[in-house]
């Protein structure tokens, strides 16, 4: 028999079951909700239960099995990881915060799950796999260029490795240092491959500008209208494409805490839409086989490379004593690599997910070989584990015929920039360093405007400026001409006396006559005429240098 209260719980948890069911049956499909009016206490209630039922806790696809693996075949392991819950890497505009760390920072509670990580792991390979103590040969760890990479490899390590005594270097301090490799992301192309070429950029939009996605935006046309009137993005309605830019700080905030409170319009029902229609474009990145390869094939292909090697004994990547190769990189990376796998990224990996090849003997077989097995845990501390078929490889998947299925994902750098045509242009995984770069670029942008504006502005007063002096001198010039033609011993009536009497030899004669007085063979009138037409040219020439 059962009390009151606990029927009560039990029908709670039913009604919240069947509500999750109703509302995420199909994928992106949800019931309408004025998330606009929902008041804060029932906020709260509805975070409580999206937290107590969160709908990517599901294996999606995978098959629940327990934590510990059989350690008696197993012979190699990698293992990749997403670093802990950060700042957001991204700030909208309306809804800005500040962050003592700076954005893209990892923060404790991230190290705190990045450490439970380690301690799992050291739950599930201890008992002979992996040495109690550190052992340099056993696990080679290596990170992407960022802070909150390198800080969850080093926390996930503090977990995996706890410190013995004859391993403490100061009585005070329960910790021990470990190296963690990386190259600068400048030119990492296996982790952060943080780089773009035409081609991807091609399929990219081939994709986004597909019927199935621009469906999509139409059917949540008036939530992302909603999305990108609240966060202040610049384009109206917020593409799919872009649901990171709103994604990446409400989650931040949401998850971390730390005194910062979410926008008032970002209750549970909007945070949760919010994260469905992140997946759904996050996934919208894998969706081909092309855009796996750009994304992660380098990637791939150095974990199979790997993995014959051990199976062969031999190799450039062979080393008999190593057990474990460890990859802390990001959502993108994970994302990445089951694509390879030919499954599709859905839910999208959250904060310290982590992803688990193991590479098992399988002695029975004939000829003996090795099988290829994946595991997923996309929870920290739920403490569940999810065994995922590989898609076109039988059961158990040997190496060979994981090989054989995925050909078409296998690539190196110089094949990609081959497929590339040699030229690439950096990327985008957003970090914080690119939006403080951006924020340059919009203060240089801005102080360029001004400049221009402030120079044009100029031009233009100058250009009034000196067509109304140039106005100004011609009417004076008019003027002057005006008064000098009309004054009585002006310069022309001068001029006309001076060449009247050159050419008349200061004759007083009868103006009427037409004697050849000169005995040039011209008379009186012909001589006038001709004085008056040097006259006229004479005044013209003298017009036009007083005019200059």
């Amino acid at each position: 028999m059962y009390n009151h209260a606990d029927l009560e719980n039990r029908a709670a948890h039913i009604s919240l079951t069947i509500f999750s069911l109703l509302r995420l049956s199909v994928w992106g499909d949800i019931l309408p909700m004025d998330f606009r009016r929902v008041g804060r206490r029932q906020n709260a209630r509805r975070t409580k239960a999206i937290n107590q039922a969160k709908w990517w806790r599901r294996g999606a696809g995978g098959i629940f099995i327990n934590q510990k693996t059989e350690l008696e075949t197993l012979k190699f392991v990698h293992v990749l990881w997403r670093h802990g819950v950060r700042t957001p890497a991204i700030e909208m505009a309306k809804e800005p915060r500040e962050w003592k760390q700076g954005l893209g920072e990892l923060t404790t509670k991230g190290m705190g799950q990045l450490f439970r990580l380690g301690q799992w792991i050291r739950r599930r390979y201890d008992g002979g796999f992996l040495s109690p103590e550190y052992n340099n040969y056993e696990l080679y760890v290596r990170s992407s260029d960022f802070n909150r990479t390198l800080m969850s490899a080093q926390a996930l390590l503090a977990g995996l490795y706890p410190p013995r005594t004859n391993k403490t270097f100061t009585p005070d301090l329960n910790w021990q240092p470990f190296p963690v490799h990386t190259e600068p992301r400048e030119i990492d192309r296996v982790i952060f491959d943080g780089t773009n070429c035409d081609a991807m950029v091609a399929e990219e939009q081939s994709v986004f500008n597909s019927a199935e996605v621009k469906a999509i935006e139409r059917s949540n046309i008036e939530f992302l209208s909603f999305l990108a009137a609240q966060s202040g993005f610049e384009r109206m309605p917020l593409p799919l494409r872009e649901m990171r830019y709103v994604f990446d700080p409400i989650t931040c905030i949401h998850l971390n805490g730390e005194g910062k409170e979410l926008p008032k319009w970002a209750n549970a029902s909007v945070i949760d839409r919010i994260w469905q229609l992140n997946d759904i474009s996050s996934a919208y990145l894998y969706n081909t086989t092309k855009m796996a390869r750009f994304r992660a094939g380098v990637l791939f292909t150095e974990i199979l490379e790997r993995m014959k090697s051990i199976q062969n004994g031999f190799g450039a990547k062979y080393d008999s004593r190593q057990r474990m190769h460890a990859y802390s990189a990001h959502d993108t990376t994970l994302a990445g690599v089951l694509a390879a796998f030919g499954i599709r990224p859905s839910p999208f990996p959250r904060f310290a997910t982590a992803l688990f090849i193991e590479l098992h003997r399988m002695p029975s077989a004939h000829p003996p070989g090795h099988s290829v097995r994946l595991f997923y845990r996309n929870e920290t501390d739920s403490g569940t584990l999810w065994e995922w078929p590989i898609p076109d490889c039988p059961s158990p998947c040997t190496l060979d015929q994981l090989e054989h299925a995925r050909a078409s994902i296998l690539t190196t750098a110089e094949e990609q920039n081959k497929e590339c045509g040699g030229v690439r242009s950096t990327k985008f995984v957003w970090t914080a360093d690119d939006q403080l770069a951006s924020r340059h670029r919009e203060h240089i942008y801005i102080a360029l405007v001004c400049a221009l504006s402030l120079l044009c502005s100029a031009l233009f007063l100058y250009i009034v400026c000196r067509s109304l002096m140039s106005s100004h001198r011609r009417k004076k010039r008019d003027w002057k001409w005006r008064k000098m033609k009309c004054a009585p011993g002006s310069i022309a009536s001068t001029a006309t006396t001076m060449l009247l009497l050159d050419e008349l030899g200061q004759s007083t004669g009868n103006d009427d006559s037409d004697d050849d007085e000169f005995g040039d063979g011209r008379g009186r009138k012909q001589r006038e005429a001709e004085a008056i037409m040097k006259m006229t040219d004479y005044n013209r020439s003298l017009t036009k240098k007083i005019a200059f």
